[in-house]
């Protein structure tokens, strides 16, 4: 029976004297292509070194977990009796058709 190992997270782990033995530019490579390393110092973890990339997209996630949570809180508190609609708002505060249509248009993401 032939097995292949898949890479497990002790592969990613590594002491902080590796970087004194000067195998810093192999580690970061190893960043680079994708595998995170957990750098230990005296068996303690001291950080995790990610790519610029996968800390972007770890924010990025963040921001939209943070969003969906605000979005969610908001929802708890609606109140359809008081919103209004938007010729409602428009009436309000004396919009018209023409003050909108030569607004500017609001791009999404």
């Amino acid at each position: 029976m032939n097995k292949t190992m898949s890479p497990s997270i002790f592969d990613d782990i590594i002491s902080i004297t590796e970087f004194n033995k000067g195998r810093a530019g192999k580690i970061f490579e190893s960043v680079k292509s994708g595998r995170p390393k957990i750098v230990f110092k005296n068996n303690v973890p001291e950080c995790i070194l990610i790519s610029p990339e996968q800390y972007k997209s770890m924010l990025d996630e963040l921001e939209d977990l943070q969003l969906i949570a605000l979005s969610d809180e908001r929802m708890k508190n609606y109140d359809s009796e008081r919103s209004l609609s938007s010729e409602e708002i428009n009436k309000k505060y004396g919009y018209n058709d023409p003050d909108l249509s030569d607004a500017d248009e609001i791009e999404f993401e």
